[in-house]
């Protein structure tokens, strides 16, 4: 591990890193920032208005990037695993008619790459953003568990496969983005923020900021599916395909626009012989 150059560090600095860095992995770090500390302490104090201070003012330290980029890396390979399993899994269900390969989310391959190409900045931003998500990554997994008991086993039945890898993959995927939050955490990263006067940003913001916005999507959800649209959407299509099946939507679209508000959903069809699905759309 590439050791900190402390001796390039002002007081202020160096009593950011003291307050981030954890003192029982890193003990002789903590002896070497209290030592400098000291010994600046002991320095006469230069005037603000010097020259050499508006110089070192307008010539803010840069952080190694050999300080942070190992952890970066680590986070962006991660990410890679989880934009291959997603890759795997786009496949699988296009091959198998359980969806489109435009439907592959390449969200895990965007964030991958600006780990692997990114600088301090990036690794700061996607920690806050990674941060937000955390409560709709907990919560995620648990939505295959809002759909009929009688469809789940009906799934595990007909299409053992299909359903473990529709229903692991969410978990699969929170976990790794629960990884790559807790790696972009390492005290590398908050030490060289700390070297560039960047201050540390609350984390409980962003994830007050998820909890809201998960409320929010709970009530659409719950609104929307479980409401009259939802409801409406099952009749279309028992109208269709009558009572020998039993229907669950498990998606649904409003497009508003100046011609009237459109809506579509998916309607999953099953019965103890098949499982499908089945796309209505009406206008309000």
């Amino acid at each position: 591990m590439n050791q900190p150059d402390y001796s390039k560090y002002d007081q202020e600095q160096l009593r950011q890193i003291r307050r981030s860095i954890d003192t029982e992995r890193f003990p002789e770090r903590v002896a070497q920032i209290e030592a400098r500390l000291a010994e600046l302490a002991a320095q006469p104090s230069v005037s603000a208005a010097s020259p050499a201070a508006a110089a070192a003012v307008a010539d803010r330290p840069r952080a190694d990037p050999a300080s942070y980029r190992p952890v970066m890396r680590r986070a962006a390979k991660v990410m890679a695993c989880v934009a291959a399993v997603d890759v795997a899994a786009g496949i699988w269900n296009a091959m198998h008619g359980m969806g489109s390969m435009f439907n592959i989310d390449v969200s895990s391959l965007v964030v991958m790459l600006l780990l692997a190409f990114g600088g301090l900045r990036v690794a700061i931003v996607l920690r806050w953003l990674s941060m937000v998500g955390v409560p709709m990554l907990v919560v995620w997994p648990l939505l295959a568990f809002f759909q009929p008991l009688d469809l789940t086993l009906t799934q595990l039945a007909l299409q053992p496969s299909a359903y473990v890898i529709n229903f692991l993959l969410p978990m699969f995927k929170s976990g790794m983005s629960l990884w790559m939050l807790y790696l972009l955490s390492d005290p590398a990263i908050r030490q060289a923020r700390a070297f560039e006067g960047r201050k540390p940003y609350d984390m409980r913001v962003p994830l007050a900021l998820g909890a809201l916005l998960l409320a929010g999507y709970g009530v659409m959800f719950f609104t929307l599916m479980m409401g009259e649209r939802g409801r409406h959407a099952e009749q279309l299509a028992a109208q269709k395909e009558g009572a020998k099946y039993r229907y669950h939507v498990n998606n649904i679209r409003v497009i508003s626009n100046s011609n009237g508000t459109f809506v579509s959903a998916t309607v999953v069809v099953w019965n103890d012989k098949f499982v499908g699905g089945m796309d209505v759309s009406w206008q309000e």
